[in-house]
């Protein structure tokens, strides 16, 4: 098959980090993929075993040249929307990376995330395919959208031998010192994140818990304030970002996921993985996706709770293992290429 996948960039981020584990694959089983996208990085962006093409928002490329379409993010779904009437040969096929009014609410606010949501629904009816990454996420946007449409996908994540930073590196075998336990994060630091449950819940717990947070983003100062505030800054380390941010994973001794809304978050998988034990708030994509063998959960927003589920996950010796296992069997690179092959072949074979 002839792939062109459209992304906002090359950036590593999220829907970003899919289309890049998602391109590798096709890319290995001999599809031919070619990666377009729209804002240029010089840093912290993905190397594509690709093709990749800069595109301009308001010139169209040669579409028909390929069999399938696929979609990351608003602007390349609104994109193909702009010029739909040009596009008769290939399938379309978006990716819903998220519940998308949750999310471009923390964003932008009440109205643009009502704007921005209602903007990417309208962009993606004009798709043939909606891929959304679970059951709960299907439900969410059959409400806009003709459930025959709707697909779901789990994402997967490709573990990869990757060089560390060795100043990071250090700086972390130096809080491993003393008895400390670890407990890490590698996110965007913004509010949907929920980064200021995590530091309430560390200022409830043991002083022997440090917490290390890989990521940047625009609440990373009121962060660094709140820490302060709770008289456990020297507890925190506020990394910024890191290119391969997972290569660090090796060194926490739990992986916290605090997050008030998720599509299908990366870095469970990757966490899982290096079977490292996982604490996590209950959104309802966790609760179908994990069992309570598998991660810990805690509800949301509730700092004492996360505090306590932190401490119960530090004991029990098994659950790294279960998410472990559960990495292989049900969310491997091989199952999300399968399914995303099966699903381009129904949509071939409708044509």
């Amino acid at each position: 098959m002839k792939i062109a996948m459209i992304v906002p960039s090359l950036k590593q981020v999220g829907p970003v980090n899919v289309a890049y584990d998602l391109a590798e694959l096709l890319s290995k089983e001999g599809h031919q993929v070619s990666v377009k996208y729209f804002d240029k990085y010089e840093k912290g962006i993905h190397s594509f075993p690709c093709h990749t093409e800069q595109l301009a928002i308001n010139k169209p490329f040669n579409f028909n040249d390929f069999d399938i379409i696929h979609t990351h993010g608003l602007r390349p779904a609104i994109y193909i929307r702009k010029f739909k009437s040009h596009i008769s040969k290939p399938r379309l096929v978006t990716t819903a990376h998220n519940y998308v009014f949750q999310d471009f609410k923390y964003k932008y606010g009440i109205l643009k995330g009502i704007l921005g949501g209602s903007a990417f629904i309208l962009a993606a009816r004009k798709h043939d395919a909606i891929i959304t990454l679970s059951e709960d996420a299907k439900r969410y946007y059959s409400k806009w959208i003709n459930n025959s449409k709707l697909n779901v996908i789990y994402n997967t994540t490709i573990k990869r031998d990757i060089n560390a930073d060795e100043n990071i590196v250090n700086e972390l075998s130096e809080l491993k010192k003393n008895d400390s336990i670890i407990i890490g994060t590698n996110c965007s630091l913004i509010k949907r994140k929920g980064i200021d449950i995590l530091l309430k819940a560390l200022s409830k717990s043991s002083n022997r818990i440090k917490l290390v947070l890989i990521g940047d983003g625009e609440e990373k100062q009121n962060l660094i304030t709140l820490s302060e505030q709770l008289g456990i800054k020297d507890r925190v380390s506020f990394l910024g970002f890191q290119k391969n941010a997972s290569a660090y994973l090796k060194y926490y001794d739990l992986f916290v996921l605090p997050s008030r809304s998720e599509g299908f978050p990366l870095g469970i998988l990757e966490a899982a993985s290096f079977s490292k034990k996982v604490v996590c708030t209950n959104l309802p994509t966790l609760i179908e996706t994990f069992t309570e063998k598998e991660v810990k959960f805690f509800p949301k927003d509730n700092s004492d709770a996360l505090a306590a589920a932190i401490k119960d996950t530090i004991n029990d010796d098994e659950i790294g293992s279960n998410l472990y296992l559960a990495y292989n069997t049900r969310y491997s690179p091989q199952i999300f290429l399968n399914k995303h092959i099966a699903l381009y072949n129904k949509l071939l074979k409708e044509n």
